[in-house]
């Protein structure tokens, strides 16, 4: 569509910078700067949007001749550079539009592509690659990259003595396997004969400064190894403050949110429930905030004072103490992980305790796991003591993450507005009461008409089909229905004949059936085609989604073979893996697979894109 609206425009004479300029008047800078890096990384022919983008943003890039001439993506002295990214949730593809981007504005032919798309075999042919990729959960790489990974495993990978690389690995220090895809690859390159242009960086959840500074080496390196034209280095000065570190994030973010209003809060679980679950709307009136259904929202919690006056007793601190930034400690501490504990964590804590102990545990992973489950910084502190300073203290923990909620709303149902649907943590562990840090600031701490800091966090892997005729498959147990609600609305909107089948399961048919009334009005449109429910604790055999599934292999598979997408969003460690292999059941059973058959058929799904995971 825009290689067609380019070639309008250049029969036409008229100036896509002006253009440019008057449609998007309203976006402020870093909005208009994060559209050049976009359109520039996206595909050449977007070259002469991402100029005027960037022009726009307030840089002094000439709009060049569209009748022709040469640009420093085009030089014959110019290197080539291929960007691959393998990206969960979109955080790598967004970032990989970036480095497009600032590497074409070096001057250098630049291709960027998604590893689902590459084939693993031309690596022989590359001399620069970028690899960015992220890791999900514990040590599991992409969809997208799982043929990569089997290829570079293989006794087929070639020698890769002519390859140049560098490997930016995205993850969350949450889990024991942090960023273990990018590891991997990284080592595999090596071992193929790869040279690094710069060190791999590993990044956390907060990843965007340290990205930043793997870029900066990058090009760096690549401006000292590989030359470009005077031409080309004559426009990197021209260009070079149309691409910032600010061009990649949006209005607001977890640094800078939006303090959103709350509309209204309402626990959807009836009397007598073990559950609490919140279905929480919230104004976005004014804050030019836009999402799509899959999107996630982001929020910064607070610690519960009970939970900051219990680590300060337990170190025998006042909370009264001064910090660096001139604050108390114990208004500091509402803003630390308290009630998480992750790897990092522990090797930090016992720089201090220095506990062999703790050593042996940290060196045995299937331990470490079992270790971290459940247990909070009380729980550290009573296993591993530590007389702590106050300074020290604050060496070890990490500022809480944003924790994110999947969107519960059409944006096109409900303008101006955000749903989320939260499901309150509660639970006893190792003799005391612990609660979840996000879900309680909601339940607990959050009233109707007050203001909370949130973002939209952008899931790119979790999108619906464009074509409204397509089927899909919705499994979402629990709160994990959340985006669910959002997809069919928006399916409603749109228009179109696709089936729209659900799974949802929770404990009890009385007091648990989310959005109850609303998918029953939604089966009576018949814009729900299909709903199968799976009510656990109602019968004495446990029923789940993955159940149902296998109950409905007939229908399951006639709908896949029809082109239907899965769609996958709640618990990773057990639901996700099981509702897998439900599937690759239904796959062996109706399809008359091998096992090893039906596992290749929902891999080659994956890899379409058309199984889909929104776990956590």
């Amino acid at each position: 569509m825009e290689k067609k609206a380019l070639e309008i425009l250049k029969k036409s004479g008229t100036d896509i910078q002006s253009v440019v300029r008057e449609s998007a008047g309203g976006l402020n800078k870093d909005q208009l700067a994060w559209l050049s890096g976009y359109f520039a990384g996206s595909a050449e022919t977007h070259r002469q949007l991402s100029i005027a983008f960037a022009a726009a943003a307030g840089g002094e890039m000439p709009l060049p001749n569209l009748a022709g001439g040469a640009s420093p993506a085009g030089d014959s002295a110019a290197a080539a550079v291929t960007v691959l990214v393998a990206s969960h949730s979109g955080n790598g593809t967004g970032f990989a539009r970036r480095v497009s981007a600032a590497v074409e504005q070096a001057g250098y032919r630049v291709k960027m592509c998604s590893m689902a798309e590459f084939k693993p075999r031309d690596l022989k042919n590359e001399k620069n690659v970028l690899v960015i990729i992220s890791t999900h959960g514990e040590g599991v790489p992409p969809p997208a990259a799982e043929e990569m990974f089997e290829f570079l495993a293989g006794n087929r990978a070639p020698r890769l003595d002519g390859l140049n690389f560098s490997v930016l690995a995205l993850g969350d220090k949450t889990y024991v396997y942090f960023c273990k895809a990018g590891i991997e690859i990284d080592q595999a390159l090596e071992r193929l004969g790869g040279r690094r242009i710069t060190e791999r960086v590993d990044c956390d959840a907060d990843f965007a400064e340290a990205a930043e500074g793997w870029l900066s080496r990058v090009l760096a390196a690549l401006k000292t190894s590989l030359p470009v034209s005077d031409h080309a280095a004559a426009a990197l000065s021209v260009t070079s403050t149309a691409v910032k570190p600010s061009s990649v994030t949006a209005a607001y973010t977890a640094k800078n949110p939006f303090m959103a209003r709350v509309l209204s809060k309402v626990n959807l679980n009836g009397r007598g429930s073990e559950k609490e679950t919140y279905h929480i709307e919230l104004s976005l009136a004014e804050s030019g905030i836009t999402y799509q259904p899959g999107d996630a929202c982001g929020l910064l919690p607070r610690n519960a004072d009970r939970m900051v006056a219990e680590v300060l007793a337990k170190l025998n601190l006042r909370g009264g103490e001064r910090t660096a930034s001139s604050e108390t400690l114990a208004d500091v501490l509402r803003g630390y992980e308290l009630t998480v504990l992750t790897p990092d964590v522990l090797k930090k804590h016992n720089a201090f305790a220095k506990s062999a102990g703790l050593e042996a545990l940290l060196a045995d992973v299937a331990r470490l796991r079992e270790y971290l489950y459940g247990r909070d910084l009380i729980d550290l502190l009573t296993s591993f003591p530590v007389a702590y300073t106050a300074a020290d203290l604050l060496t070890v923990l990490r500022p809480i993450p944003a924790r994110l909620y999947s969107i519960a709303s059409s944006p096109s149902t409900y303008q101006d507005e955000v749903h989320l649907l939260v499901s309150a943590v509660r639970y006893n562990a190792f003799g005391r009461h612990k609660e979840g840090v996000g879900s309680t600031f909601w339940a607990d701490r959050i009233l109707e008409n007050e203001q909370v800091p949130v973002y939209i966090k952008s899931n790119e892997g979790f999108r619906l089909p464009a074509d409204g005729n397509v089927p899909v498959i919705m499994v979402g147990p629990g709160s994990g229905v959340a985006p669910f609600r959002a997809f069919v609305e928006e399916r409603g909107v749109r228009g179109g004949k696709g089936k729209n089948w659900l799974f949802f399961g929770n404990p009890h048919f009385a007091t648990d059936f989310l959005y109850q009334t609303e998918w029953q009005a939604h089966l009576k449109k018949g814009l729900l085609t299909r709903m199968d429910v799976a009510f656990s604790r109602d019968q004495d055999e446990k029923i789940y989604v993955q159940h149902k599934i296998t109950q409905q292999a007939k229908d399951v598979f006639a709908c896949l073979e029809e082109g239907a997408y899965i769609y996958v969003c709640g618990d990773t460690k057990r639901m996700a893996p099981d509702v897998y292999q439900a599937f690759v059941g239904v796959a062996q059973q109706e399809g008359g697979f091998s096992t090893e058959k039906a596992e290749d058929y929902m891999k080659a799904l994956k890899r379409g894109g058309r199984y889909l995971e929104d776990v956590y």
